[in-house]
């Protein structure tokens, strides 16, 4: 008897959570898209924190295992999050990005690569690529990637560097 009494209440139940979904709008049974989007501070606070781990991460070697510590917030902070990330194959720099939501994408660029950690020195690090690389001189690409770790050092320093871009597309805009 007490089984069946068990029974009939997990019907019961099951029956009651039925009535209230299906009376709900199709909107409230679908979690809502904003719980699942940082907000605009949020989003700040995560590009800085990637600034930071970058920063951090670009004076170990490669393969520092401390690389992974550096990281360790700004991975803490999009875990709460559903998100995606993405990388664009570019010249001389690949960066990567970091987006959150369905349909309307709201990204934060994570890492710029070469070393660049924000989207100041990712044109920096640009311009002394294109200024140094020219296509007619297979040579010249190894000397552009010598410039770019170059101007990388100078970045650990705390310099700033003043580059003008040459004319073109590139990947950071």
């Amino acid at each position: 008897m007490r089984y069946v009494i068990i029974i009939l209440c997990g019907v019961l139940l099951a029956f009651a959570a039925f009535v209230a979904i299906d009376a709900m709008s199709p909107d409230e049974r679908r979690p809502s898209i904003l719980n699942s989007i940082p907000n605009a501070a949020e989003l700040k606070a995560m590009e800085a924190q990637a600034a930071d781990a970058c920063r951090c991460a670009r004076k170990l070697e490669p393969n520092d295992p401390g690389r992974t510590a550096c990281w360790s917030k700004f991975q803490a902070s999009i875990s709460r999050f559903p998100h995606s990330e993405m990388v664009a194959a570019c010249m001389p720099l690949s960066p990567s990005k970091v987006c959150f939501g369905e349909g309307v994408e709201h990204c934060i660029t994570n890492d710029y690569g070469g070393g660049a950690c924000t989207s100041e020195e990712a044109r920096t690090l640009e311009a002394v690529w294109g200024t140094a690389a020219h296509d007619d001189d297979p040579k010249s690409f190894e000397l552009a990637d010598q410039k770019m770790k170059e101007a990388v050092q100078a970045f650990i320093r705390g310099e700033k560097l003043a580059v003008s871009a040459p004319a073109g597309a590139t990947c950071t805009g």
